[in-house]
Formats: C-alpha cells, sequence, structure tokens
C-alpha cells in the first residue's frame, strides 16, 4: 500500500500545472489556469491529493472535485478547434456563448476592382437610373472560400455545435455561410427531397441561414447599404440564448464595430487588420469571441472577450485572381 500511495503521489505531483509550466511555459492569458493534481479541490497539490485518488480507484470513496475551470479550457479548446474539447462538443459548458466573425467571402466586384480588363456579368439589376444597383454575388473565388470555410468547420468537430449561423441582407454573406448551415444541420437539403428543411422564414426558407436584417433584399426599392447590417446584428447577438454556438458573416464596415458593441477592444492591428479606412483587411479572418453574461446596472448583458484571431490557410484552388487572400475594397454604400 506504501509503493502505491508514493507512486500515486509522485504522479499527482507531476500532473500539478506548476510541474506543466516548468516545461512548457504559462498559459495563455484567455485561458483559466487551475491545478489539475488537486484531486480534493483544497487549493494546494501535495500527497493528500494522492491518498483522495487512491481512496476513490481502490476503496469507492468520492470521486475527484471537479473545477469550473475545466468546463471553461474545454471551451476554449472547442472554439479554436485545437484542443480535446473540439472533439467532444456535448461536454461544453452551456454557461458560455461563442460567436464566430467572418468577413464574406470575395465577391463580383472585387474582379473589376483587381483588374478592370476583367469582364463581369451583374444579376438582377434594378431600372433606377439615379440609384442603381445589381446583385453582388461570390465570384469563383468566395465560392471555393465558401466551401473552404465549411470544410474547416467540419473538420475542426465545430459544424455540428453550432445552433446559429447568421448573415446580413446581402446576398453575398449568405452564400459565405450557407454551406456551414448546412454541415450544421441547421438547413439547406437534408433529406435529399429536393426541398430546404431549416426552420428559417427569411431571404431563402429552409437554407438555415438567419438574414439579419432580412429586408429590404439587396436591389429593392429603398435598398439600404451594407454597414445599415450593423445596429439590426447587434441587436440580434444580444438576444442569443445563453451557451448558443453562433457564425456571424457580415461586411468589411461592420465585423468591427460588431465586436466593439460587446465591449472587444479592436485597436491590435495583428489580431484586427485594417484597411487604410479602418475596416476588415483581407478575407481570411476568423475571430472566436466568448460572450459571458455580466451584470451592469441592476440587468444582465453580454460582455465579449477575443479568444482567438485566426488567419486561415485554406487551400483555394481557383487561379481566376492570382493573390494569396486580398485586401478587399468594398462599397459602403451598396
Amino acid at each position: 500500500m506504501y509503493r502505491l500511495l508514493l507512486t500515486i503521489a509522485i504522479a499527482g505531483i507531476f500532473l500539478s500545472n506548476d510541474w506543466l509550466e516548468s516545461i512548457q511555459g504559462a498559459e495563455p492569458a484567455s485561458r483559466m489556469v487551475y491545478k489539475t493534481g488537486d484531486h480534493n479541490g483544497d487549493g494546494t497539490v501535495d500527497l493528500s491529493d494522492a491518498v483522495y485518488l487512491c481512496r476513490w480507484i481502490y476503496l469507492g470513496g468520492p470521486p475527484p472535485v471537479s473545477n469550473e475551470c475545466d468546463e471553461v479550457n474545454a471551451i476554449d479548446d472547442a472554439a479554436t478547434g485545437v484542443g480535446f474539447g473540439a472533439n467532444s462538443p456535448e461536454s461544453e459548458s452551456k454557461k458560455k456563448t461563442i460567436v464566430y466573425f467572418v468577413r464574406h467571402g470575395e465577391d463580383v466586384p472585387e474582379l473589376e476592382r483587381f483588374d478592370p480588363s476583367f469582364t463581369v456579368t451583374f444579376n438582377n439589376c434594378n431600372q433606377d437610373v439615379l440609384n442603381p444597383c445589381c446583385e453582388e454575388v461570390l465570384n469563383p473565388l468566395g465560392q471555393a472560400r465558401a466551401a473552404a470555410l465549411a470544410d474547416w468547420f467540419e473538420a475542426k468537430h465545430i459544424a455540428r455545435t453550432l445552433t446559429h449561423v447568421i448573415a446580413s441582407h446581402k446576398i453575398r454573406t449568405r452564400q459565405t455561410v450557407e454551406k456551414i448551415a448546412l454541415a450544421a444541420g441547421l438547413g439547406g437539403d437534408l433529406d435529399g427531397d429536393g426541398d430546404l428543411d431549416g426552420t428559417d422564414m427569411d431571404q431563402a426558407p429552409g437554407d438555415g441561414v438567419i438574414n439579419v436584417p432580412s429586408t429590404p433584399l439587396e436591389c429593392d426599392p429603398g435598398f439600404t447599404s451594407s454597414s445599415s447590417a450593423r445596429q439590426p446584428q447587434i441587436n440580434y447577438l444580444k438576444t442569443l440564448p445563453l451557451g448558443s454556438r453562433a457564425v456571424v458573416c457580415s461586411h468589411s464596415p461592420v465585423v468591427y464595430p460588431l465586436m466593439r458593441a460587446f465591449g472587444v477592444d479592436t485597436s491590435d492591428p495583428v489580431n484586427f487588420p485594417k484597411d487604410s479606412r479602418g475596416r476588415v483587411k483581407g478575407f481570411n479572418n476568423l475571430w472566436i469571441v466568448q460572450l459571458d453574461l455580466v451584470e451592469v446596472e441592476g440587468a444582465l448583458q453580454y460582455q465579449g472577450r477575443l479568444l482567438e484571431h485566426l488567419l486561415l490557410d485554406l487551400n483555394l484552388e481557383v487561379s481566376l485572381i492570382n493573390r494569396e487572400h486580398g485586401e478587399g475594397d468594398e462599397d459602403d454604400e451598396k
């Protein structure tokens, strides 16, 4: 018995966070740290933890004390898709809401801005001479990016944890995330009968993508700019049920204000790359934000913090545009 206790004690010491940090360095600031060898929950790691563990294994004693930080770390891993939590989404805490922010993929006007010699065809143009408008859909590169983005969410075991897939009233945002909604089982032709099976009733009923706002359509009379999606999307995110997992696809002038509305500091040029006008630069960014309910002046509201900014190295087998990811230049009035 003495040898067994000694073995367990050594194991407890080697499992402690102090020892891990000595060889791995401190944990990232975005993760809550706790001592993994503290089996009896008294805040220290010593021989009593080994005895506690031994009693549980061999004598039917109480199990090791769980720690809320286990759930927080599992959420961080699942959110970024880099840890064990990504493979076991059912264990994620329901006390945290996670939002994945992306900008829409490259659209048809990008072809003209990159090379004026390109000839592009615009569809569904209105007849308003004073305020002309045509639908801006994804170009082949944007379509490839949308497919690769959905593959990424599936590969990281995140797709099936999603509860909401949100786009704006512009078609290019819906096209960017509709395959994610399908992979998440939220919409699309899930049973192969040719009908869309989602519960959403907006621009494309049943596709699983929630358009916020849903109107006006791209070029309807009184159509609005991409920036007009900002406040409706902020308001919608404020109503997400606690524990939601949402993808939000929006526009270069909108994505950063969305995060700032929940207290996320977007001043860091590395985590939040910007063009000359302070808007999102590039198409390969993914921001993972955790929303926590906090009490402010007697009322509960979401407060956000950045968990991770990822530059997605997606394999886009499209050579139509000869650039790696592009900076993009979006007309704020369309």
